[in-house]
């Protein structure tokens, strides 16, 4: 569950008319009338679901500016600070309120984690449970903290709150009992996605423990990452869809894991996942024509549908100083939509193509031809360092808790180098770092050194 989700507002509703069509009816009430200040809160709050952040902050400013003694409005500020990246602005708007509410208590938690401040986070959960305040959403986010300062045992333990929360996708149907993780030979275990992709390739490194312990267990794999997981060895079958639930005793989520099965001092290596025959045959057919560069696959961007996704995102056009290295080919490990924005930005004469389908076998095999993955921190990363490809992880500065707050290694996945932006939005940045470790790198794979350095 590194990724749980963002909290607060802004996935984009599904809307009946045509799209904006109640952002414009809005704005031309404001034009017309003038605007109360509900009414730019109002705004400011559809602005926020359509992900138009900066917008969404003015209009939440001038909310406050009209009834500056609305807690409401001052909630929405604070909010609208923190999707646009200013999370010690948001700390500081909601520590003029005299009293946090819940959702107030959850997000300023949030935003301490997004500083960095690790413990702020903990103690404000801490002091709100102990005064019955702290809801769901905020233990949550003390569990994500904890996880950051490497207490798996509590931070595990706390992220349970993500089924109260909301913050799941479950199976509509289940078996009736949820296991507890008490060992039971025999048990047949029905264990299930309730993240990301990205998270079900992180977990299932535990599903090897259930195998030791003797339960038959089966895990629910999505479309996606089914042709890959039945070539693994992991301990368990995969299925992609059940019939009969009758097969099974319990199910337990993927992500509870580690909280069943513990994970101290250290987490288990990774799977190490198998690609089909079919796949590397893709890959072979897809990196032949540069057998002799120095292949380097390659993603800028994760799903679009989690709420953060623009801040750990970027565009292809991140790549173009490494496209023009002599000796490198750069290989788009993108698919779907994404795919356009080579075109878009004018990279797709120095990025190949070489994802056609959303399959993660044939992502795997043509990962499995590439010297280097270099990508942003999407199911992607987790994918090529299960493979074992030496991979560079570019991290926002709010990366996720399985990779701590700083240092270039994780111990969630050996093969994996941690790239971290020097300030918030720093994208070159991290990239002058690469540019510098790729030297480094194609100097070493050459025998030559560099005598300046």
């Amino acid at each position: 569950m590194p990724n749980v989700v963002s909290l607060f507002p802004a996935r984009r509703r599904q809307r009946a008319g045509p799209p904006g069509r109640t952002l414009r009816a809005m704005r031309k009430r404001l034009e017309a009338q003038g605007g109360s200040a509900a009414d730019w809160h109002r705004l400011g709050e559809l602005l926020l679901v359509e992900h138009r952040f900066e917008a969404a902050l003015d209009a939440m400013g001038k909310a406050v500016d009209l009834a500056p003694g609305n807690t409401r409005f001052v909630s929405g500020l604070a909010l609208a600070l923190s999707w646009n990246r200013r999370y010690e602005d948001a700390i500081r708007t909601r520590q003029s309120l005299q009293h946090l509410g819940g959702r107030d208590i959850a997000a300023q938690a949030d935003d301490l984690k997004y500083a960095h401040d690790f413990a702020g986070a903990i103690a404000l959960v801490d002091a709100a449970e102990a005064a019955g305040r702290a809801d769901a959403a905020a233990k949550v986010i003390r569990g994500i903290a904890r996880l950051y300062l490497g207490d798996h045992r509590a931070g595990f333990a706390d992220m349970e709150n993500r089924f109260d929360a909301g913050l799941t996708k479950l199976p509509d149907t289940l078996p009736r009992t949820r296991w507890d993780g008490t060992p039971a030979p025999g048990l047949r275990l029905l264990v299930c996605p309730d993240q990301g992709l990205g998270d079900d390739i992180m977990m299932i490194r535990f599903l090897p423990a259930l195998a030791d312990a003797g339960v038959a267990a089966t895990f629910l794999a999505r479309a996606p990452l089914e042709a890959l997981l039945r070539a693994s060895p992991l301990g368990a079958a995969v299925q992609s869809r059940v019939s009969d639930l009758s097969a099974f005793d319990a199910w337990c989520p993927v992500g509870s894991l580690p909280h069943l099965l513990g994970c101290d001092p250290a987490p288990p290596p990774p799977t190490p996942l198998s690609v089909p025959d079919t796949s590397m045959r893709f890959g072979q057919a897809t990196t032949a024509p540069y057998a002799d560069a120095f292949r380097i696959g390659v993603c800028w961007t994760g799903n679009p549908q989690y709420p953060r996704n623009a801040m750990r995102s970027a565009t292809p056009r991140l790549f173009e100083p490494l496209a023009r290295r002599d000796g490198v080919a750069l290989f788009s490990l993108c698919f779907g939509d994404d795919v356009a924005a080579l075109a878009e930005t004018g990279m797709d004469g120095a990025i190949v193509d070489a994802c056609a389908t959303a399959d993660f076998a044939d992502t795997a095999g043509v990962i499995a031809h590439m010297d280097l993955v270099i990508t942003t921190d999407t199911a992607l990363a987790h994918l090529a360092a299960s493979l074992g490809a030496p991979t560079w992880n570019l991290l926002p500065t709010e990366g996720f808790w399985q990779y701590g707050a700083t240092g270039e290694a994780t111990p969630w996945y050996p093969s994996m180098r941690l790239f971290r932006q020097p300030r918030r939005g720093d994208w070159d940045g991290v990239m002058a770092r690469v540019g510098e470790a790729l030297t480094e790198r194609l100097q070493a794979r050459s025998g030559t050194t560099n005598r300046s350095s």
